[in-house]
């Protein structure tokens, strides 16, 4: 079985020191739960491996770093919750790296943003928080939500994973796509 494992970091997070530990710690006690799922997927590239080891970045940022990212990767000028930045295509992926340690790709997550929508959505921090860590892991596997058609398959997973992490949906309903 494949094992995922984070790399966490904060950058200018704005959080106390406690505040970064819970939530590194709340993200890698809940990413067995989603890799497991994530496993069993009919149509998952995990499928394809046995022992590798994917790691993935997770950096934490405030709002200012945040809209620098979004500029330089996606050419917007404002401020998102979440950016993943992919090293591998899933074309890639699905066909199998002989690699025994994967930096798959790093999932950015602006906590002023986050804090902003949870509040906006009625929601827990940490539990907001896990949701965009769920988005951007599934985008680093190759989902996306740029068609209609994408966005039912990608928020259908992400609502399913969130349940199986007893989230419901987060005070939102993840099926609109944009």
């Amino acid at each position: 079985m494949a094992t995922i494992a984070l790399n966490i970091q904060g950058v200018k997070t704005g959080l106390k020191k406690d505040e970064l530990y819970k939530l590194k710690t709340l993200a890698k006690q809940q990413l067995s739960v989603i890799l497991e799922n994530l496993q069993n997927q009919e149509n998952s590239w995990l499928l394809n491996y046995s022992n590798e080891l994917f790691v993935v970045e997770l950096i934490l940022v405030n709002s200012e770093k945040m809209q620098k990212l979004n500029y330089l990767y996606r050419q917007k000028n404002t401020s998102t919750n979440v950016l993943s930045l992919q090293n591998y295509s899933q074309q890639e992926l699905k066909q199998g790296l002989k690699l025994p340690k994967i930096l798959i790709g790093s999932i950015i997550i602006c906590i002023d943003v986050a804090k902003n929508e949870a509040k906006q959505f009625n929601t827990p921090f940490d539990e907001y928080f896990l949701k965009l860590l769920i988005h951007g892991l599934l985008h680093l596997m190759g989902y996306d939500h740029s068609t209609e058609e994408e966005a039912k398959e990608m928020y259908a997973l992400e609502n399913y994973l969130l349940q199986k992490l007893n989230l419901g949906t987060c005070g939102i309903i993840a099926n609109y796509w944009k």
